[in-house]
């Protein structure tokens, strides 16, 4: 699961219902469908994607920024 499923998930009803309330009854349809959503979510949010110029730059820019050298 990635990170933002897992947020997405402790975010839910269903999980703080399971741990912090002493009367919840889960139903295990639910908790399996609970945590499809929340990989749905994440998947839906994407990744961020840089091609090879975009990503050659940032790396020219990163060093820059954390160089001990003076520019």
């Amino acid at each position: 699961m990635s990170l933002e499923g897992t947020l997405v998930y402790q975010s839910s009803p269903e999980y703080y219902g399971r741990f912090f309330d002493p009367e919840w009854k889960e139903d295990e349809a639910e908790g399996e469908a609970a945590e499809a959503e929340a990989e749905q979510a994440a998947a839906d949010a994407g990744e961020a994607t840089l091609d090879d110029a975009e990503a050659e730059a940032m790396k020219v820019k990163m060093a820059q920024a954390f160089s001990t050298q003076p520019t």
